[in-house]
């Protein structure tokens, strides 16, 4: 929780954006978890395309990052405009 009541926003996130530019080995560390992190996704969309869930043209690399983007992108701006989202879950407002 923060000074505002809020406990949000990923902690990943948080810690690339604390640590990335200060602390060379923790950015290492924090680019594997997050290259693991799309890896997870990609593997999921590969299997949906595998089912016929996820056309044949699309890539799941890009999708991949994409996604990722969209969350990490989500979870700071719901931080900022402060809506009590944590990582991976669904508002509480």
């Amino acid at each position: 929780m923060d000074q505002r009541g809020l406990a949000g926003g990923c902690p990943l996130g948080s810690l690339a954006s604390d640590l990335s530019e200060s602390d060379p080995v923790a950015r290492v560390q924090l680019a594997g978890a997050f290259a693991q992190w799309e890896g997870l996704i990609r593997d999921g969309l590969v299997q949906m395309q595998e089912r016929g869930e996820l056309t044949a043209d699309a890539d799941p690399v890009d999708l991949a990052v994409a996604m990722l983007a969209a969350v990490q992108g989500g979870c700071c701006s719901a931080r900022c405009v402060a809506i009590p989202l944590r990582c991976g879950s669904r508002s509480t407002r």
